[in-house]
């Protein structure tokens, strides 16, 4: 069996081998409450929309070291810059060109205890996260850190509202409720706003690359159409030129028909006046003759 062929079959098996020792999720489900489950909805897609050129992941394993598959947690959404976007099981690290999450976000369920909050701030300070974002819905309570000088997350003071430094959201607490705006100063939307958003803007792209590409018809068929008629026109007057050349030619030809005709008609009048200068003399010399007696006419 060639090489190439043993390699292809081999490498469905290591992958396969891959996901089983690293799994996607544990089986738990993703939150315990409609409010959490509907937060976590909410920071995931109007993330992913905002960062068309990153990855956004939402409550996917997330494993930081290749061989240790017991070293993971599975955050809530969160921003991995520079990687690309498409389907993975699990964020292996490793195959990310080691770039670790940037940004991520939490929503606190009931069953969450200060420990557990506790516990996820100093993993995510071990493995690289830059900004942490704690939301807990039940306690309308808003926690975030931020990476500092000695390189720890340190919490924020958010209690006059708080912009990301690295992706421009903007989040504050008024009258129990968590206001996020984008950079644009777009509240964040319900997954099914934000659906119906897309679709809108979906088609309205659509539409305006519909009108272009029939623009861009309409002006290759004007482009077309202007070349045919320049085409045209310089035939029209290179026909004109050949016309007006044949014109002089033939113009050219009369008059010197006409100066032949003149010529000859010159030389026809000199022949005549040749001819009767003839007769003249002739009669000049007859008249002398029968003066002198003789008679011009006997041979």
């Amino acid at each position: 069996m060639p090489a190439n062929m043993a390699l292809k079959k081999r490498v469905p098996r290591l992958r396969m081998r891959e996901e089983q020792m690293y799994p996607a999720s544990d089986g738990l489900p993703m939150s315990e409450s409609t409010k959490q489950y509907k937060w976590i909805v909410r920071f995931a897609e109007n993330l992913d929309y905002l960062r068309p050129d990153d990855f956004v992941g939402a409550d996917n394993f997330w494993y930081p070291v290749e061989g240790r598959p017991d070293i993971r947690t599975a955050p809530d959404a969160y921003i991995a810059f520079g990687r690309p976007k498409g389907h993975r099981p699990s964020y292996k690290q490793w195959r990310e060109e080691g770039v670790a999450p940037a940004v991520v976000v939490e929503v606190w369920s009931p069953s969450n205890t200060f420990a557990d909050q506790v516990y996820k701030l100093q993993w995510y300070e071990r493995h690289g996260v830059q900004e942490f974002w704690a939301w807990d819905p039940e306690r309308c309570a808003l926690t975030v850190f931020v990476r500092g000088g000695a390189n720890t997350l340190e919490p924020v003071n958010v209690a006059e509202g708080w912009t990301s430094p690295l992706t421009g959201v903007h989040m504050i607490v008024r009258d129990d409720e968590l206001q996020v705006t984008g950079p644009d100063g777009r509240p964040f939307r319900a997954g099914d706003e934000m659906r119906v958003e897309i679709a809108e803007q979906e088609a309205v792209l659509r539409e305006t690359q519909a009108e272009r590409t029939q623009a861009r018809r309409e002006a290759t068929k004007f482009r077309s159409q202007a070349r045919s008629a320049r085409r045209e026109t310089e035939a029209a007057q290179r026909e004109a030129e050949a016309a007006q050349s044949e014109a002089e030619a033939a113009q050219r030809e009369a008059e010197a028909a006409q100066r032949e005709a003149e010529a000859a008609q010159r030389e026809a009048e000199a022949a005549r006046h040749g001819e009767a200068n003839e007769r003249d003399r002739a009669n000049a010399l007859a008249a002398r003759l029968r003066a002198l007696g003789i008679d011009p006419d006997i041979a």
